[in-house]
């Protein structure tokens, strides 16, 4: 099955991971990105709207504070 990835970004990390997991998606890494809204989610990769196949993994990006990744 083919599923139309959402946007994630804003989420918290739990909650980006669970819309993953119910898609069908895995989370394929998560990096941590320094100075941008902290303990969201503020990148992913593929972007919102990407077609994934069932078991495909996404990247998300979560905000940390700067100075401390």
């Amino acid at each position: 099955a083919v599923v139309k990835l959402p946007d994630l970004t804003g989420l918290p990390p739990a909650e980006a991971e669970k819309r993953l997991s119910e898609l069908g998606l895995v989370l394929a890494r998560r990096v941590e990105v320094p100075g941008l809204r902290p303990g969201v989610i503020v990148s992913q990769e593929p972007g919102p709207g990407a077609e994934l196949a069932a078991g495909a993994g996404v990247v998300l990006g979560q905000g940390v504070p700067r100075g401390v990744a």
